[in-house]
């Protein structure tokens, strides 16, 4: 076996030795979290709009069955107030509420 066959591997190479000189720069990805918005209270004049459109629309990205038995206990809680479940990826609610 050469000399130089594996010398890349040790950091021996051409281009590596070319490169020392070179600095780069490498930081660590920054988390971004998304807040959730502030909550409102259920008033009165709420639940009087609310019935007036008479439906809500609720986009998830869980299991059907799932969303399926929340949009079921809004309704029982919220008599008056149908709700529409919405299923699809996350991403793609994400790009509908924003």
């Amino acid at each position: 076996m050469k000399e130089g066959q594996w010398a890349h591997f040790r950091g021996g190479s051409d281009w590596a030795q070319r490169q020392r000189g070179s600095r780069l720069i490498v930081q660590p990805a920054r988390r971004t979290l998304a807040t959730a918005p502030e909550p409102q209270r259920i008033t009165a004049e709420l639940l009087a709009a609310a019935k007036k459109e008479g439906r809500v629309a609720y986009y998830t990205s869980v299991e059907l069955p799932v969303a399926e038995k929340v949009a079921k206990a809004f309704e029982a809680k919220f008599p008056g107030i149908a709700v529409r479940v919405e299923r699809s990826g996350a991403e793609r609610n994400f790009q509908r509420i924003t």
